[in-house]
């Protein structure tokens, strides 16, 4: 059944998280904040947090998560079209079908397999194909063996101007879809090619882990050295944060999130050991990527500069060029310690203030951290 958006939000509105959750488990609320144990995991002490006012709950134990839908779907063990009859005549809502919904989900499903299908393509192409030889000799450059390159899912985009198109089609995908998923575009002639060509390619998921795009690096002659994957119906940039469905886990467990420049630093810090890192995906961090990291981070400190001094930050760079890394989660202070061998961008920033985090300058003063240690 496809239900109307408009019921969907009337449900949401009527029903109360915390009154669901108090139904099966122990919830407190202390200072405007509520919390339960989580009836997912056994626990002694509450770590999943409801958010009643936008309707989401996380449990930063176990990583369940979700919105009212999610949680019958999971406590009564049905599927979302059981929990939205459930929820809604416990609103009092009377459901109306939406004859666009169900088209727009199969819409959806196509895209995503045409992208996975060209994340496949394009993995294949890097490990074997013989025109990806000097991709394969800048991915040893970096020092990426082949469990890296299977793991993220590394792949190489050939040259020549349709051989992903040519794939697709074999594949029984339309000129549409390719269209449509941002893997494909006219030229002046109306000829549809390739999106990306001769490229290195690092596969963008959602926070679903669900493939939705590319971000594409320069190997060799002129350009842009990144490109991205074009707005599409499942790639909205402001919405992305590169590694985060990889990285959710780490992130809620230890309330610790950081923010990199670019993809290679993200991979950096799984190759470290510490898969806390994220990136954002060819564009500026905007409010919409602090939403996402809200999910996982409990203590949220404001990006907003406050009306009255706080403590000052230092940064302290173990290498060169200077590019900026905010850390979220506070406690007196959090750092990441880093050598330069794992990545080049990496800075630590300190805190001891939990009311901000301005963007911090080189010559701010000095704070009590202690001096990190590599």
């Amino acid at each position: 059944m496809a239900a109307d958006r408009d019921d969907l939000e009337q449900i949401r509105q009527a029903i109360n998280l915390a009154e669901l959750f108090e139904g099966v488990t122990t919830v407190k609320k202390v200072r405007g904040r509520t919390t339960a144990l989580c009836p997912f995991h056994a626990e002694n002490t509450p770590s999943l947090s409801i958010d009643t006012a936008r309707g989401l709950y996380h449990c930063f134990g176990c990583g369940a998560g979700g919105d009212i839908f999610t949680f019958v779907q999971e406590t009564q063990g049905v599927a979302f079209v059981e929990a939205l009859e459930i929820l809604a005549e416990l609103a009092g809502v009377t459901i109306r079908r939406d004859p666009g919904a169900a088209q727009r989900r199969e819409r959806r499903s196509r895209l995503l397999e045409a992208v996975a299908e060209a994340g496949r393509f394009y993995l294949a192409r890097l490990k074997s194909a013989p025109d990806a030889g000097h991709a394969r000799a800048y991915v040893r450059k970096m020092q990426y063996g082949t469990e890296v390159v299977e793991r993220f899912e590394l792949g190489y985009s050939p040259e020549e101007p349709d051989a992903l198109v040519s794939h697709l089609r074999g594949q029984k995908f339309d000129d549409r879809d390719m269209v449509w998923a941002g893997l494909g575009r006219r030229d002046p002639q109306g000829r549809l090619i390739d999106q990306m060509r001769g490229r290195l390619m690092f596969p963008i998921h959602n926070v679903r882990g669900e493939m939705v795009g590319f971000g594409a690096r320069l190997l060799r002659g002129d350009g842009p050295k990144y490109l991205n994957t074009p707005e599409t119906a499942l790639y909205k940039k402001s919405e992305l944060l590169y590694g985060l469905d990889k990285a959710r886990t780490t992130i809620s467990r230890e309330e610790l999130a950081v923010v990199v420049e670019g993809y290679t630093d993200v991979i950096a810090f799984h190759l470290a050991g510490r898969p806390i890192a994220v990136a954002s995906c060819g564009t500026a961090l905007g409010e919409a990527h602090f939403d996402l990291l809200r999910r996982f981070v409990s203590s949220w400190p404001s990006m907003q500069t406050p009306p009255a001094p706080t403590p000052p930050l230092e940064a302290t760079s173990f290498a060169s060029p200077p590019n900026w890394t905010w850390i979220f989660g506070w406690r007196s202070c959090r750092k990441v310690v880093t050598r330069p061998t794992w990545c080049w961008t990496i800075r630590v920033i300190c805190s001891s203030s939990r009311s901000a985090i301005p963007h911090p300058s080189p010559s701010s003063g000095s704070t009590d951290c202690s001096t990190p240690t590599t």
